[in-house]
């Protein structure tokens, strides 16, 4: 009991600290936003959003999809944990957002073990396919010739593929068939063109010309290599430093990373909600 209460307060103090770093980086994001005095097209932002929230939705989908290649009767409302952990990735470190990720998960029926497994594939599908979309699209920019031997390339490699993937650790043991996981990465692939659309549609509305190829290309690389920067809260300095590469112009970072908190903390807080309403509600 006393254990448990421990882990609540640890909740709602990290919880707090989520909700306390978001406002002081959104304050700090506006006034930014406020000096640069930019005219933006509130037409185009308003279609950024739907382009965003269809890229998190078809992700929640494929969060579900992983986990039914762990436990296949999971249930659906599974994809509400996808959206309730996006808030805590703004805490120091993305281990956060993996362990409130099992928790909520956790409160949907899926045990922590199984979660931290589907985590690892999902992390995996989503890493591999945003990077190979934004290697696509700098191919695009700049070497248009080498696209049709990369996707032969691609298409021996996924046949020399074993028809099961096995990783069989100490604690862990992933199976994964190749047709399974090649549908998972096709969800997460769609959804980051959704991503890089949201992302191009944004910096129109923020006056920049940028390119739809650079705008997929930079936004998937950035996204990536801030999941991978674990320790970066958001990961902030380095998406920033991966749009500077791609000439990405520092207002339309400054519009994206208001667009992208304000979604993450709205969404993040509804689903928690929901999510708290739907066990209070099957408990008494």
């Amino acid at each position: 009991m006393q254990k448990s209460n421990l882990l609540k307060a640890a909740s709602l103090l990290l919880t707090a600290g989520a909700i306390v770093f978001g406002f002081v980086y959104l304050k700090s994001l506006y006034s930014d936003f406020y000096d640069s005095q930019v005219e933006i097209n509130w037409y185009l932002v308003a279609t950024s959003v739907l382009l965003f929230v269809a890229f998190y939705t078809i992700l929640s989908r494929h969060w579900l999809a992983a986990c039914k290649l762990v436990e296949p009767k999971v249930s659906a409302s599974q994809k509400k944990a996808f959206l309730a952990s996006q808030p805590y990735k703004y805490l120091p470190t993305s281990l956060f957002t993996f362990s409130f990720r099992a928790k909520y998960a956790s409160e949907l029926g899926l045990g922590v073990k199984k979660s931290s497994i589907a985590q690892l594939i999902e992390n995996a599908s989503m890493l591999s396919s945003g990077l190979l979309l934004a290697a696509m699209s700098w191919a695009v920019i700049d070497r248009p010739v080498l696209m049709i031997p990369s996707l032969f390339v691609l298409a021996a490699f996924y046949y020399l593929l074993p028809q099961k993937m096995i990783m069989n650790k100490k604690r862990f043991k992933i199976s994964v068939e190749k047709k399974a996981g090649l549908k998972l990465f096709c969800i997460a692939f769609i959804a980051w063109v959704f991503a890089g659309l949201s992302f191009y549609t944004l910096a129109l509305a923020a006056g920049s010309s940028i390119g739809i190829p650079e705008a997929f290309a930079a936004n998937a690389a950035a996204y990536c290599l801030g999941i991978l920067a674990f320790f970066a809260p958001g990961g902030i300095g380095i998406r920033e430093g991966v749009f500077a590469f791609f000439s990405v112009s520092s207002v339309v970072i400054l519009c994206w990373r208001l667009l992208t908190l304000v979604l993450d903390m709205l969404l993040g807080a509804i689903t928690i909600l929901s999510i708290k309403m739907n066990t209070k509600s099957s408990t008494s």
